[in-house]
């Protein structure tokens, strides 16, 4: 398909679409994972990447109770998530390092997340989703250098970007 194949075909997709008035209504939740299902069954590149194998540590949310740090390993099966990267300026996030690594796995105290973690934990959760990869929380940060996360953790430790 062209390039003009292409965007008429994008065109049709979003005449057929109803919005509602604000993002956080149920509504638009509901459009939002049609879109997500209908890209995962018909989209042969995005249904490929359900076999990626996962980050080594993601955020699990859990239907009811705290999200906590899950560790994974070359045996945990494929899962979707959700991914947050961000630019975290003058202020610093609850941040994963090795003196919090056993705590987190416990539980992630949500009050000491930013609001912007929050929203993200909370729009996932409402997709349906129980993961969700977040930069400061799931690549161990490097103690002499806050703000840097350790080299050696990125390779195994992020999603691939062609798996976001």
């Amino acid at each position: 398909m062209g390039s003009f194949g292409l965007i008429l075909h994008v065109q049709q997709a979003w005449n057929n679409v109803q919005f509602d008035a604000s993002t956080d209504s149920q509504a638009s939740f509901s459009t939002v994972s049609d879109w997500l299902n209908r890209c995962l069954t018909t989209h042969t590149i995005c249904h490929m990447n359900l076999s990626a194998t996962p980050p080594t540590r993601v955020v699990h949310i859990p239907e009811s109770g705290k999200p906590r740090l899950l560790v994974t390993n070359e045996n945990t099966p494929a899962f979707l998530y959700t991914t947050l990267s961000h630019c975290w300026g003058s202020h610093m996030p609850l941040r994963l390092t090795t003196g919090n690594i056993e705590a987190l796995q416990a539980e992630i105290p949500v009050e000491k997340l930013s609001r912007t973690f929050q929203d993200a934990l909370e729009i996932t959760k409402r997709m349906g989703l129980k993961h969700i990869w977040i930069d400061s929380l799931c690549v161990l940060q490097a103690p002499s250098q806050i703000g840097s996360p350790s080299l050696h953790q990125w390779p195994r430790s992020t999603p691939t970007r062609t798996a976001i």
